[in-house]
Formats: C-alpha cells, sequence, structure tokens
C-alpha cells in the first residue's frame, strides 16, 4: 500500500521539491524545515525528496544545512543533482553519495522493446536501435523519443520514419555528403545538401 501510496503521489509522508522553480529559503523553511517536527503518519520515515538541489540559493542551502546537521531519526533526505559540484561542502560532507550511470545500449533496447510490445506496437529492431542511441543512455529520453515516434506513426515504427519524425538525417546521406567533399565534387554536394534541406 505505501508503495502504490508513493507511486500515485498521494503518500503524506513522501515531499517532494523541485529546486529549479522553488529555489528560496522560504520554500525550503515552508517544505522542509517547519515539517520535519512531525512524526510520520504512515511511513516509518518522512521522506524528502529535493530535486535539482544545486538550484537552491545560498540561503536556502544555509538554511538546510541546520536541518542536515542534526536531523531529526524519522527523517531522511534525498537530495539529487545532476551538477554535484555547486552542492555546497558543506551539505555533501553529511551526506551518503550515491551515482546513478548511465543505461547501456541493450538495457535500453530491452526496456524499449518491453514498452513497445505492452502497448501493441511493432517496432522495426533498427528503428529501436536508433532510438536507443539518440538516448545517450537516459532511460527517461529514451521513452520520451519512443513515445513521440509511436504518436506519429499509423503501422510499424521504421528507420526512416524515426529519422524523418527526429529531423535527422540518414547515415547513407552522411556518408554521401562527405565523400563528395573529399571528392571536392560541388554539384554532387550541393544536391546532396538540396535532398537534406
Amino acid at each position: 500500500a505505501t508503495c502504490i501510496s508513493i507511486t500515485e503521489g498521494s503518500c503524506v509522508d513522501v515531499a517532494e521539491l523541485d529546486a529549479a522553480s522553488e529555489s528560496g529559503v522560504d520554500n525550503v523553511r515552508d517544505h522542509i524545515v517547519a515539517t520535519t517536527e512531525y512524526q510520520p503518519m504512515m511511513c516509518r520515515f518522512k521522506i524528502f525528496i529535493i530535486d535539482e538541489v544545486h538550484d537552491l540559493s545560498r540561503q536556502a542551502f544555509d538554511a538546510l544545512l541546520k536541518t542536515i546537521e542534526e536531523p531529526p531519526a524519522h527523517v531522511v533526505f534525498i537530495l539529487a543533482t545532476t551538477d554535484y559540484g555547486k552542492v555546497p561542502p558543506t551539505i555533501r560532507a553529511r551526506c551518503q553519495k550515491l551515482e546513478f550511470h548511465l543505461a547501456s545500449m541493450g538495457d535500453l533496447i530491452k526496456r524499449l522493446t518491453h514498452v513497445a510490445e505492452s502497448e501493441g506496437f511493432v517496432i522495426e529492431p533498427s528503428a529501436m536501435t536508433a532510438i536507443a542511441r539518440l538516448a545517450d543512455g537516459g532511460y527517461r529520453d529514451a521513452l520520451t523519443l519512443l513515445e513521440q515516434a509511436m504518436l506519429t506513426t499509423d503501422g510499424t515504427l521504421t528507420l526512416p520514419h524515426v529519422y524523418d519524425h527526429l529531423g535527422l538525417i540518414l547515415d547513407e546521406t552522411v556518408d554521401e555528403l562527405l565523400f563528395a567533399i573529399k571528392a571536392g565534387d560541388l554539384v554532387q554536394l550541393m544536391n546532396i545538401l538540396d535532398s537534406i534541406f
């Protein structure tokens, strides 16, 4: 029941603060510091997730530090950041650091295949590989690209459709372009560029 309520966003003991949009000291005081004194209602711990924590203002970090220095036993902070260097050393020294690494191509393709099959879509393996490669190791980016491509196709999702939808150039066209440059063939070069445009 706890996992379901957290997933649905209805768990009163799990709070999230997006520091990118709520970076001020008042947001930290109102959302976090003021509520840490209360015991959890349903869960064993009160969880505070601060996304993009590096975007907090200096005053907000100072307010947060006072709570993190001596956190109540029933409170857990999860500070997520894509720029670890911007988090003050005083905060970093009081945290356990867990690094999340980029997904492998194989893992992304496996996940994308699962999603496509669950949605009843037929996708060419080459199209799936292209989407996974474009995601650059990010699951969220891969799923977003897949969703965008699936929304714009009526049948089987093909590699040309993925490239066309995302505004990319086929590898063969890039090769032709490079060969034309190498050969100094201006007419061919202009024809290829014209077809791309």
